[in-house]
Order: structure tokens, then C-alpha cells, then sequence
């Protein structure tokens, strides 16, 4: 989850490719269902749960995400 969010954070194309193909822009990832749903519903607290706090970068990713809800 946290090679995700730093790309996200970082890589406009890829966080474009979330926004429009959600969980198919994370087949490259080895991800469980609850940490493909938690990355693409922004779901901040679950994701602390698991790895801890997160930075500023990955946690504004996220509520970016949070914020475009547009599926």
C-alpha cells in the first residue's frame, strides 16, 4: 500500500488512472480486497491501522481521492 500512495502522491498519470479505472490502475499491486477498497475509498483511518501514520503527501492523496467521488 505504501509503494501506491507514494506513487499517487507523486505521479499525476497514475493518480489519474485511479481516478477513472479504480481497482484495474492497481492490478500491478499485490493487494488484498480491503486494501484495494481502503486506497480507493480514502479510507485514512483503516490505512493507519495497518501501516502506521502516514505522511503528508500520501494522506492529501487520499483525501484528494476522498473528495473525487466520481464512480
Amino acid at each position: 500500500m505504501i509503494k501506491v500512495l507514494e506513487r499517487a502522491a507523486s505521479d499525476s498519470e497514475f493518480f489519474t488512472s485511479l481516478l477513472e479505472y479504480a481497482a484495474d490502475a492497481l492490478d500491478e499491486y499485490d493487494l488484498t480486497g480491503p486494501e484495494k477498497l481502503a486506497l480507493l475509498t480514502g479510507d485514512i483511518e483503516w490505512i493507519e491501522e495497518q501501516i502506521g501514520p502516514l505522511t503528508k503527501s500520501q494522506r492529501r492523496w487520499l483525501e484528494l481521492r476522498r473528495s473525487s467521488e466520481i464512480w
